[in-house]
């Protein structure tokens, strides 16, 4: 297992496969993708944070190297150079034809890359302090906005405020505002 031969942090990544498929399939009235595609996100969401092996400073960039450079049984090379432009994007630098991997995909294929970033993105700092309070995701979706309803047990602030923070994505992909609030479960005293 890639995931564990680079000593991922189990819990944090299955949180995040959680939430970035519950978020996928909520938007997929608006994208084209299917099964297929969900599971490279959720393949995508497990490995996003491998790049830590090398270094924790540029570890998007390293974790796509490492993705790009193994043979994971059941992927074909496109399938891996997909996988890591989508661990590549999953962090600060939006997707751009100056990046060699990227620019090389086809159209489609590179709006596949931006939208499952885009989820992926939000995902991950949904559990940014890797503390696993976000119960679930609730989407409304209308003509000009996405509204992602955020259920957690406890006060998520710095998680919705990095989520909001890397939201630039998904709206450039839909063309929708997107905001990102909390429902409260069982606040904690």
């Amino acid at each position: 297992n890639l995931a564990e031969k680079y000593m991922y942090e189990k819990t944090h990544s299955l949180k995040v496969s959680e939430l970035a498929c519950s978020i996928y399939d909520q938007l997929g009235p608006l994208h084209p993708f299917g099964q297929p595609e969900r599971e490279l996100l959720r393949y995508a969401s497990l490995l996003h944070d491998i790049g830590h092996f090398i270094n924790r400073s540029g570890h998007h960039k390293h974790g796509q190297y490492i993705v790009m450079s193994s043979a994971l049984s059941g992927f074909s090379h496109d399938e891996l150079v997909i996988l890591g432009n989508i661990v590549r994007y999953h962090r600060k630098s939006m997707p751009t034809r100056e990046h060699f991997h990227f620019k090389v995909l086809d159209h489609k294929t590179r709006y596949l890359v931006r939208l499952l970033s885009g989820i992926l993105r939000i995902a991950d700092n949904l559990d940014r302090g890797h503390r696993n309070l976000v119960r679930k995701v609730r989407l409304e979706i209308d003509q000009q906005s996405i509204c992602v309803n955020v259920h957690a047990d406890d006060v998520v602030d710095i998680e919705l405020g990095c989520a909001m923070d890397m939201r630039q994505l998904l709206e450039d992909v839909f063309e929708r505002k997107v905001s990102i609030e909390q429902v409260m479960l069982n606040l904690k005293s």
